[in-house]
This record gives C-alpha cells, sequence and structure tokens, in this order.
C-alpha cells in the first residue's frame, strides 16, 4: 500500500500487507492509517483553492471504497442510486486515483523483477520492495514527464519474455 504525490512519487509505503488483505484492513492496521485516525499527521492546515476564493478546503488523501472515511481521507460514494452530481464526483475521484495506478504502473515498468513471483524470503521481498520504491522516486526527479509517458508505452505495446 502506498501514499503517492502528483509526481508519482512514493511518499509513504507500507509492505507489510499481502494480496490477500484488503486494503481498508492494511490501511486501518499501518501507520499511516493509526496517524490518520488519531489527527497526529503534519497535514497542512485547511485553505482555499487556487483561483476560487471562498471555503477552506482540508488537504485529503483519496482512497477507494475500501477505506474508512474519516477526516482528510476521502472515498467515492457508494454506488447505490446515485444523483448525477454524487456520479461525476466518483467519476472525478477516480481519475485523482489514477495517479497512483499509475505511479505502480511506472514502478512494475522500471523493474522487470516485478514482472513475475518474487521467489526470496519474505524479509528479502520487504527490501526489494523498499528499495525498488526509492529508487523509483530519485528516477522520478531526474525523470521528465515525456520519459515516464514512453515507459509505459513501450511495456503496453510489447510483450517482454524474462
Amino acid at each position: 500500500m502506498a501514499l503517492v504525490d502528483v509526481n508519482y512519487k512514493f511518499i509513504n509505503t507500507d509492505v507489510r500487507g499481502y494480496g490477500r488483505n484488503s486494503d481498508g484492513g492494511v490501511f486501518a492496521n499501518s501507520p499511516l492509517g493509526r496517524h490518520l485516525k488519531a489527527n497526529t499527521l503534519n497535514i497542512p492546515m485547511d485553505e482555499p483553492l487556487r483561483g476560487a476564493p471562498g471555503n477552506d478546503v482540508p488537504f485529503v488523501i483519496i482512497g477507494d471504497e475500501a477505506f474508512p472515511l474519516i477526516k482528510n481521507l476521502i472515498r467515492p460514494f457508494p454506488n447505490v442510486g446515485l444523483k448525477e452530481e454524487r456520479h461525476i464526483f466518483n467519476y472525478m475521484l477516480s481519475r485523482a486515483r489514477r495517479v497512483v495506478e499509475n505511479a505502480f504502473g511506472i514502478l512494475v515498468c522500471r523493474w522487470c523483477v516485478f514482472h513475475t513471483k518474487i521467489i526470496v524470503s519474505l524479509p528479502n521481498v520487504n527490501k526489494i520492495v523498499k528499495a525498488s520504491c526509492v529508487l523509483h522516486n530519485f528516477l522520478q526527479t531526474v525523470s521528465t514527464p515525456m520519459q515516464n509517458a514512453t515507459i509505459t508505452a513501450e511495456s503496453n505495446s510489447s510483450e517482454t519474455n524474462y
């Protein structure tokens, strides 16, 4: 599980969860989840949106339906009988969540170790994932947006055998 910024950098990762665990459960048991729920993160104060003065808007983390609705964590409305404005809100929120999906896509495209099952001890898997995220962040610092687009486009257009 990861928290990603707008530049596709991993700013918080938790590699203790396993694929069979729910995102909500992993989040609730993570340090990030505990600190967010206890309101002990150093989240900036609410402020007006640029170019749209008026009510202050909180800084938020965007999650999917599996996450709890708590202060500074926003998730989509349940998809049952939604009015049009809520449907549009869910659509816009899902577009914002694509940043996270793209960050993971870039990470996987950069490191072929993620193209197959990693057959090493669990502590070493955690080290590999953490090191990959650190290296990914470094490369994001020195890469251009066009290079990132090329990485994902190349991986989608050709089959690679490892």
